[in-house]
C-alpha cells in the first residue's frame, strides 16, 4: 500500500480550510478565537469598541467585554461565535458578510455597519418632530437651559439646549469646583445649527446627544427636513454620524470660543467666534472663579465640550453671588437659591 507524504504546506492548507469552514479568525501564530476578528487599526481601539458595541448589548447599553459580546486576546478583539449564533444578536450578525473570506472586519467595514444599524439599535427618533414628542420642547426656557455659540465645531451658529432638571442634578452632585460635572442617565443635549440672516433664522441641522445606561452618549443627527441623516456639515469636510462624533468628544483638543472664555475668542477662518449672550458675565469675578475652577471645556469630564454648568451658575451668581460663597464648604443646597430651582 502506498503512502502519501504529508508536507508542512499540506498541514497549513488543511488548517486554513478548517478555519474558514468554522468561521474562526487568526493571525499568524496568534491564538485562534472562534468568531469574527475586529481589526480597526485605530488608536484606542478598545475604547472605540466599548463605545460603539456597548450600544449593541441586549437589554441596554453596557460594557461589551463584561457582557461577553466582545472578547480580547493579546490585544486583539473578537466577537465570538456564541454571540453570532444568539437570537439576541440580530444586528451583530450583520457583521458576518463583512468578515467573509478572511474572518476580519476592518474600519471601513465596521463604520458602514455602525452607520447602517445605529439608529435602529439605539432607538433614535426618526425625526425632529418625534424627538420633540419624546424629549419635550427644548425652546421652553422654563424647563430648558439654552446658549448660543459660534465657533469651531460647526460653520453655523449653534443653539445648544439641555433640560434644566439634568443640569441642576449635575450641579447638585458637585462637592467643589474641582469635581467633574457628570450628567445623569437620560440627559439630552439638543444642538440646533442655525443659518442667521438679517430677516430670518433657519434650522439647517439638528444634533442630539443622549446619555446611555453605561455612562456614554448616543449621537443622532437630522437634516433641514427634520429627518434622520448620517452626515452634518463641517469644514473642510462633512462629518459622519455617529462615527466621527467621538473624535472631538473623547479627544483633548480645545475649541474656540469655549477655550478662551471668559475672554473673547479671536476670529477664526470663517469669521467671529463667540459665546453669545454672555457679555455681562465676562468681567464678573464669579464667572472667572467658576471658569478657573470647573474648567469644563478643558476637562470634558463627561465628554461634554460646552460651558453649561459654568454659565448656569454664573447667571445665578450675577444676581445672587452670596449663593456661591460656600462652594468650597460643599454645602450643596446653597449653590442654587431656592428661587432658582
Amino acid at each position: 500500500m502506498s503512502r502519501t507524504r504529508t508536507t508542512p504546506w499540506m498541514i497549513w492548507a488543511g488548517l486554513a480550510a478548517v478555519l474558514l469552514a468554522t468561521g474562526c479568525a487568526s493571525r499568524g501564530d496568534d491564538a485562534v478565537i472562534p468568531g469574527i476578528r475586529l481589526d480597526l487599526d485605530r488608536e484606542g481601539e478598545r475604547k472605540l469598541l466599548a463605545f460603539y458595541l456597548g450600544g449593541y448589548v441586549p437589554g441596554g447599553a453596557a460594557d461589551p467585554f463584561q457582557s461577553g459580546l466582545l472578547v480580547e486576546s493579546d490585544g486583539r478583539f473578537f466577537i465570538p461565535d456564541s454571540v453570532l449564533t444568539s437570537d439576541q444578536a440580530m444586528h451583530i450578525r450583520n457583521l458576518g458578510p463583512a468578515a467573509a473570506g478572511d474572518g476580519r472586519v476592518d474600519w471601513d467595514e465596521f463604520e458602514a455597519f455602525i452607520v447602517e444599524t445605529w439608529p435602529d439599535v439605539r432607538r433614535a427618533p426618526a425625526s425632529v418632530d418625534e424627538a420633540l414628542r419624546r424629549y419635550g420642547d427644548w425652546s421652553d426656557s422654563s424647563k430648558w437651559f439654552s446658549m448660543d455659540v459660534t465657533g469651531s465645531m460647526s460653520p453655523y451658529r449653534r443653539r445648544i439646549s439641555v433640560e434644566l432638571s439634568a443640569l441642576r442634578a449635575a450641579v447638585d452632585a458637585l462637592g467643589s469646583l474641582d469635581d467633574a460635572v457628570i450628567y445623569p442617565e437620560g440627559t439630552v443635549f439638543v444642538g440646533e445649527h442655525l443659518a442667521v440672516n438679517s430677516d430670518s433664522v433657519t434650522v439647517v441641522e439638528t444634533t442630539i446627544m443622549r446619555k446611555r445606561e453605561d455612562g456614554l452618549w448616543d449621537y443622532f443627527a437630522y437634516g433641514s427636513d427634520g429627518r434622520w441623516t448620517t452626515t452634518i456639515e463641517n469644514e473642510p469636510s462633512d462629518l459622519t454620524v455617529p462615527t466621527q462624533c467621538i473624535g472631538c468628544h473623547f479627544g483633548s483638543r480645545q475649541f474656540e470660543p469655549e477655550r478662551s472664555f471668559p475672554a473673547e475668542a479671536r476670529p477664526g477662518p470663517s469669521g467671529p467666534r463667540a459665546v453669545h449672550g454672555a457679555d455681562e458675565l465676562r468681567t464678573s469675578d464669579v464667572t472667572a472663579r467658576l471658569s478657573n475652577g470647573l474648567q469644563e471645556h478643558l476637562r470634558r469630564s463627561d465628554t461634554i465640550l460646552g460651558l453649561y454648568a459654568t454659565l448656569y451658575l454664573a447667571r445665578i451668581g450675577a444676581s445672587h453671588p452670596d449663593q456661591l460663597d460656600r462652594w468650597e464648604l460643599s454645602t450643596r443646597d446653597r449653590l442654587i437659591p431656592a428661587a432658582g430651582r
